[in-house]
C-alpha cells in the first residue's frame, strides 16, 4: 500500500512525466505542503526501490542528480492488492471486496441519479410534463407518481 505522501509524490511525477528531487518539492511545496528537499528525495528513493518510478542520473552542477520518471504501475498494483486480499482473507474476502466494490459503484449511479434529477426537476421537487401534469419526487429523488 501506498502512504498519502508517497500517492503524493506520485502524482506530480504522472502530472509531469518527469522531474528531479527539486522540481517534486517545489510542486507540492507551492500547495499546501511545507516538504524538505530530504524527505521527498527519500520517498523518491523508496519509490525506486517499489519499482513505481524510474531514475536516470545525468550530469548536474559538476556533479550528478537523478531525474524521475512515472512508471504506469495501476494494472500492476490493483493485481497485488488482489493478490494480498486473497492471501490474508481468502476466496471469501475476494468475493467481499467483490461485493462492496458493486454496492460502491451502486452508490456512484445513485448519486449520478439524484443529481440529474435535482436539475430536472424545480425546487419544490416537480417536473412539468408537456400534458399540464407534474410529478413529484422525495428527497431522494425517488419518483412519488404523477398528479394532474
Amino acid at each position: 500500500m501506498l502512504g498519502s505522501l508517497e500517492a503524493k509524490v506520485l502524482g506530480v511525477l504522472e502530472r509531469k512525466d518527469s522531474a528531479n528531487v527539486r522540481e517534486v518539492v517545489d510542486e507540492l511545496n507551492d500547495g499546501d505542503e511545507n516538504l524538505a528537499y530530504t524527505t521527498v528525495g527519500t520517498i523518491l528513493d523508496r519509490l525506486y526501490e517499489k519499482g513505481l518510478v524510474e531514475r536516470a542520473e545525468e550530469p548536474y552542477k559538476g556533479g550528478s542528480r537523478y531525474v524521475y520518471e512515472y512508471v504506469d504501475f495501476r494494472d500492476e498494483y490493483i493485481d497485488e492488492v488482489l493478490r494480498d486480499v486473497v492471501a490474508l482473507f481468502g476466496d471469501e474476502g475476494l468475493e467481499e471486496l467483490r461485493r462492496k466494490a458493486v454496492e460502491t459503484e451502486g452508490e456512484k449511479n445513485e448519486d449520478a441519479d439524484i443529481d440529474l434529477k435535482k436539475e430536472s426537476t424545480g425546487t419544490n421537487g416537480k417536473k412539468t410534463t408537456n400534458a399540464g401534469a407534474s410529478t413529484s419526487t422525495n428527497m431522494t429523488g425517488e419518483d412519488t407518481g404523477t398528479r394532474l
